[in-house]
């Protein structure tokens, strides 16, 4: 799926405590022509005023030693003030679903994900928010829509019966 340019100028950062995943994270959205990207191992950068609004996307693991993906979570929307970064949760284990888009994530991917649902979320994730970091959307909107999105297949499946 071919992105605008002005989403793939996106600065988007990666946090996660594994070098390794972190870095072929990286390594793949370079390829993939996303060229503002950057990678730290430690999500408590996050908690130092505003440096996540310096990103227009955070790929965000969940499980990392001391703050975890939820906590960080937590905080940026309890510091925001309507304006936030959009949040794609990262994580092995499919039961922190839920709890990742509760606390405001736009997507999540479970791990192993693969190139093309990677690049269909980032590039989805990008497009609410027009691309980069100077338009931002509202978070209670966003986390109202994703709410949505997460429980709509289970009301249709509850009403089917």
């Amino acid at each position: 799926m071919p992105n605008p340019p002005d989403v793939r100028l996106a600065p988007i950062l990666i946090v996660d405590d594994c070098h390794d995943t972190g870095g072929v994270l990286r390594v793949l959205l370079n390829q993939l022509g996303y060229s503002n990207v950057s990678f730290v191992t430690d999500g408590k950068i996050l908690l130092k005023a505003d440096i996540a609004l310096r990103y227009g996307l955070i790929l965000l693991d969940m499980h990392m030693p001391g703050w975890d993906g939820l906590d960080i979570m937590r905080h940026l929307r309890g510091k925001s003030s309507g304006q936030c970064v959009p949040v794609i949760a990262i994580s092995g284990d499919d039961r922190c679903r839920a709890a990742a888009i509760a606390a405001g994530a736009v997507a999540f991917l479970l791990k192993p994900f693969g190139q093309e649902e990677l690049e269909a979320r980032i590039h989805d994730a990008l497009s609410m928010v027009g691309g980069h970091a100077g338009r931002r959307m509202n978070c209670q909107l966003n986390a109202n829509v994703c709410l949505n999105k997460v429980s709509q297949p289970a009301n249709e499946a509850r009403y089917a019966q």
